[in-house]
């Protein structure tokens, strides 16, 4: 009977027992070879990924062979014949730039004292007319305190030549001495004298009033007219160098600063 019990053939019974068996004992659990089997699998897979990189790359990389160009080459010295050319052109147009910046700054100083020239120049302009206007006020004074001593001096001849005729007639009915009547012909000459000489400063002034308001006139006129002074022509002259001076730099200076053109063809 032991036997016959003995010689049964395991069942369910029994596997969920072997089952038992290895959980207990601490062996490898369903669960946990399922996930090494994930990961070998995995693993497997990006093997495989990577070697159908690799036999891609050798069939499309494998076939092209690097030139090796020796250093006599046509190609390696046309390329250095291209660099060379290249290499000075660049330094040529880094020299080209730096003269530029220097004709600039140059141009620009040039430009600031043509400027300030101008402007002196404009101040002397001015400077000149309100001479002018000092010269023909002061010749205009001139003139009218000239004519107010004329009139004074024609009314003192006049007084002195009535006492002279008095004093010859006195002397010739012996009221008076000879050297009275001298006196007084003396005084009339002296009269006269000063008559002649105020009449010639007056024609002086008179001059100078003329001129000084000939160049008030020029100096004051925008349009210039035809007349003008030599000092109000040099100083125009100036004006018209510096002006023209000044339209140079700036076009120099306009010119250095456009960039450069590239050439045609």
């Amino acid at each position: 009977m032991q036997v016959a019990a003995n010689s049964q053939p395991p069942g369910p019974a029994r596997v969920d027992a072997a089952t038992a068996t290895v959980e207990d004992g601490g062996r490898i659990a369903p669960s946990t070879a399922r996930l090494m089997s994930l990961a070998v699998l995995a693993l497997v897979l990006a093997l495989l990924t990577r070697g159908a990189a690799a036999a891609y790359y050798a069939l499309t990389d494998g076939f092209v062979s690097p030139t090796i160009f020796s250093p006599d080459s046509d190609a390696v010295i046309q390329n250095k014949l291209s660099l060379s050319r290249l290499l000075a052109e660049r330094d040529n147009l880094l020299a080209r730039m730096d003269e530029n910046r220097a004709s600039i700054g140059a141009a620009e100083s040039a430009i600031a004292v043509l400027k300030e020239l101008e402007k002196t120049s404009s101040a002397d302009l001015g400077w000149a007319t309100q001479i002018a206007d000092g010269q023909a006020a002061q010749g205009a004074a001139d003139v009218k305190t000239l004519r107010s001593e004329r009139d004074v001096l024609v009314a003192t001849l006049a007084r002195q030549e009535t006492y002279l005729a008095e004093m010859e007639r006195s002397l010739a009915a012996g009221l008076v001495h000879k050297a009275d009547v001298e006196r007084a012909r003396n005084a009339v000459d002296q009269a006269r004298v000063e008559l002649l000489k105020n009449e010639r400063e007056q024609l002086s002034a008179e001059t100078q009033l003329r001129v000084a308001s000939l160049a008030r006139s020029a100096l004051t006129s925008k349009a210039g007219g035809r007349l003008a002074t030599p000092e109000m022509v040099s100083l125009r002259q100036a004006l018209a160098r510096v002006h023209v001076d000044v339209l140079k730099a700036e076009a120099e200076r306009r010119g250095r600063a456009a960039p450069p053109r590239a050439p045609h063809g």
